[in-house]
């Protein structure tokens, strides 16, 4: 059984594959949209967040309590993706996740909570990201470094690291695919063989991600921190 923990795989990745962008956007608007449901976040600090679950693996929770969504095998492009470049892995969730302007996911590691099934989830599957509307201003931090997304672009994100989201944009969105799969022996190699992306540090940004996080979050991130790296922080 794959355990994600049991590997030394990086913080975030770019993967080599190509996204046709306007199909994948066609996809989202004609058939996405209006043809499954939107989830509103039900957290008052997340007012505009929504979630569309595309899919989810019957031997898996949702997330969303009573969803059993319909129409997946209609989503021609979407199954593309993941028959071309997941080809063999096993599906556990599919969604696509829309952040609104000004908005910040604080600093985190996905599956430290009481939910036992989730966190199981989250040990057993690599998760994936492409986004499908971005801009300039939203930085996904992982790894202790920022990193730019762009549109159409395949990235693999290790949740089970500290990580967060910040979109400073005061009026554009961002809509990310989602991908949780259990890997194959191939797609894990793969991934062991590829390097870390190249991102970049930014101690303002930084600050404001930690100002928006948990105070227990950001003491626990501190905490994992290598000493220079706190004293610069410290510093700053």
């Amino acid at each position: 059984m794959f355990k994600k923990s049991e590997y030394e795989f990086k913080s975030c990745i770019k993967l080599p594959f190509d996204i046709d962008l306007n199909a994948l956007r066609t996809e989202f608007e004609e058939e996405i949209k209006p043809n499954f449901a939107s989830y509103q976040s039900a957290n008052a600090k997340r007012v505009g967040w929504e979630r569309y679950i595309l899919f989810e693996h019957p031997s898996y929770l949702s997330e969303v309590v009573g969803v059993k969504p319909e129409g997946f095998e209609n989503l021609a492009y979407v199954n593309k993706i993941i028959s071309t470049y997941l080809n063999g892995s096993t599906l556990v969730n599919a969604m696509c996740a829309l952040m609104p302007p000004k908005a910040s996911i604080g600093m985190h590691i996905d599956g430290r909570s009481k939910n036992q099934e989730l966190t199981r989830k989250i040990e057993a599957t690599i998760r994936f990201h492409i986004p499908i509307y971005t801009n300039e201003n939203m930085l996904m931090f992982a790894g202790n470094k920022f990193f730019r997304m762009q549109a159409g672009e395949f990235w693999m994100l290790n949740n089970q690291h500290y990580h967060g989201v910040l979109n400073t944009d005061e009026k554009l969105h961002r809509n990310h695919l989602i991908l949780d799969v259990i890997p194959t022996q191939e797609l894990i190699n793969q991934l062991l063989g590829m390097n870390e992306a190249a991102g970049f540090e930014d101690m303002k940004n930084l600050k404001l991600l930690l100002s928006q996080s948990a105070h227990k979050k950001v003491d626990e991130f501190k905490r994992s921190l290598p000493f220079m790296k706190r004293v610069k922080m410290a510093m700053a």
